[in-house]
């Protein structure tokens, strides 16, 4: 099955991607939603720390999945 992926891309000293959309769903889009929900019935300082312990937690995912 095809899947439509679209880049956005921007040229800084480099082209770098700061989204990606797939089957017309942008990631930055969806990430503003559930940014905006916490948002909504929490303050900032939350919001950091979830997503400080979900780049912590890929991190060590990713570090874990590099050793096997």
């Amino acid at each position: 099955k095809s899947v439509p992926v679209t880049y956005s891309m921007i040229k800084k000293a480099k082209w770098v991607v700061y989204d990606v959309t797939i089957e017309g769903v942008s990631m930055v889009q969806n990430y503003r939603s559930q940014f905006n929900e916490v948002l909504l019935k929490n303050d900032i300082e939350l919001l950091i720390k979830q997503v400080n312990e979900k780049a912590l937690t890929l991190r060590a995912h990713n570090k874990s999945q590099q050793m096997s």
